[in-house]
Formats: structure tokens, sequence, C-alpha cells
């Protein structure tokens, strides 16, 4: 039994390897929080929320895992007694009545308390007994519609329950090809970096120019004036890639190719010189006709 405790070592120190050590589990948590409390301010103008949770969330990094994203309409509140309506403004705010009498634990009701302007939410609404409530299979079903229409932003999402599941990183396939071909077929984002190409992409696909050039803005700003506290120098060749990713998107082609070089520049930790050769490629062709 004397072999039992280098084997407990071995087996910490192969799981530090896997998913983090103590430390970088612990920092990665507290990126995360700080990345929300910095959005959550931000967000409070752009219409919707983001919040983060899962394995990610609590700071481990496992190939197999999946990424939980929470998004919601920051001007549909939800309440759960009748006296709560009055904290809200009315008709700024859409308010929603959870419904738990008769129902089994765990399952509710959403019943419309006023008019909401979101069109998906509104073509989601049934009436039962003179009441107006929103359906979760006519809300999944619109969201995936929405998701997977010709330039949204997760066109490979699936019903996964309630929920939709999709490959966050459609945008960089091209990216995930070359790093496979070339590198060990992981690509490391920073949460500031991954949240900005978030909220440029989802705008863009609403058709918001204003909110997606902001949110281009600032991650435009965060790649030139960040000193490595959020973009570390082992990911800034994927994050002036994914900058040049949403530039090009939103129709920057000059920019998007400064954006390019720059992450040719940067060390190659990521393996995108093909990928990043390919776009540029692109952009030239396309600037040329």
């Amino acid at each position: 039994m004397h072999h039992i405790p280098r084997l407990s070592e071995a087996v910490y120190v192969g799981m530090c390897r896997y998913v983090g050590t103590p430390t970088e589990v612990r920092i990665r948590r507290e990126v995360t929080d700080t990345v929300e409390v910095v959005k959550r301010s931000v967000s409070i103008i752009r219409g919707f929320d983001i919040m983060k949770s899962g394995s990610s969330r609590e700071g481990f990094r496992l190939q197999s895992s999946d990424v939980d994203l929470m998004l919601w309409l920051r001007d549909h509140k939800v309440i759960c007694d009748l006296s709560q309506i009055s904290l809200y403004r009315i008709p700024q705010h859409t308010v929603i009545l959870m419904e738990c009498e008769d129902l089994p634990t765990g399952f509710t009701r959403l019943k419309m308390m006023t008019p909401s302007g979101d069109q998906k939410v509104k073509s989601s609404c049934v009436t039962i007994n003179n009441e107006i409530y929103i359906s979760s299979i006519l809300y999944r079903a619109h969201m995936l519609e929405f998701q997977r229409a010709p330039g949204g932003i997760v066109g490979s999402s699936i019903q996964h329950g309630p929920c939709a599941t999709f490959n966050h990183n459609d945008e960089l396939v091209p990216e995930q090809e070359a790093n496979k071909a070339d590198g060990v077929g992981l690509l490391i984002i920073p949460p500031f970096v991954m949240l900005h190409m978030l909220f440029v992409l989802t705008h863009h696909r609403l058709g918001d120019t204003v909110r997606s050039q902001q949110s281009l803005q600032d991650l435009y700003t965060l790649m030139l004036y960040d000193d490595g506290t959020h973009v570390p120098e082992d990911v800034r060749d994927i994050s002036w890639q994914i900058l040049g990713i949403c530039q090009q998107t939103c129709g920057d082609y000059v920019g998007a190719l400064n954006s390019f070089q720059c992450s040719l520049q940067q060390n190659p930790v990521h393996f995108l010189q093909k990928a990043t050769m390919f776009r540029i490629q692109r952009i030239n062709e396309y600037l040329l006709q």
C-alpha cells in the first residue's frame, strides 16, 4: 500500500495539467467575474444581457466541455407575485408573471401582464382561458429559425431540451481547420474578446448598426490599449484575428486587413497563418471586383 501516496500525487499532477491548477482555476473565475461586472453595466443600453455558466464559468478548461450562455432581454421582467409589478415602469418594461400552481415541481407558466415589443416574444404567445401566455415550444422554434437564418449568428443551432445547442465558433472555421492541421486543435480565446465578439455579431445580425459599431469599437479599443491584463501575449494572435473577422463582417475591410496583418505579427501560438492569409486573399479579391 506504500505506493498509494505516490499514485495520489500523480493523479493530482495529472488533473492539474488537464483542467488547470487551483490557482489557474481561481484566476479564471475572477476574470470571468470581472468580465460580467464590466459588461453588465455596458449592456444596460444594449437591450440584452449575457450570463456564462457551466464548467467553463467555474474555471475548468476541458476540451469536451461546452460553454453555457444565457441571453435575456433587459426590458422583459419576470415576477413571481402580482405586487411586484409596481417595481417596474410600464410600458418601458414588459412584465411576465410566473404561475406555478397546479404544475409539477420545476415547471412554470409565463403569463404576459403587459405587451411585448419583441417580435419573437409576440409571435410565441398563445391564449388560454382568455389569458396570454408564452409558449416555450414556439419561442424555441422562433429562436432556432432566427439563429439558422442566412447570416445568422450560430447557424449550426440544434434543439437541446428547452435550450439550443450551437457551435459558437462558427465564424472561426478557417482558424479551427488551420489549428487542427498544424497545432493541437484548440483555440484559446480570452473571455473579454469572446464577449465583445458575441456582442458585435449579435447586434449585426439584429440589424442594429449603432450598437454593432459601438461593440466593434470597444473590441478595437481593447486590442489597442490592453497591457496584457485581459489579452495576454499568448492569445494576441487569435484576438487580433477575431477583431479582423468582426470588422470584415461589419464591412470595414480596410480595418480587417490591418487587424489580420497584426495577427500575423504576433507569436503564432494558434498556427493561424493559413487562415489569416486565406481571409486576406478573400478581402483583396472582393475589393478588386
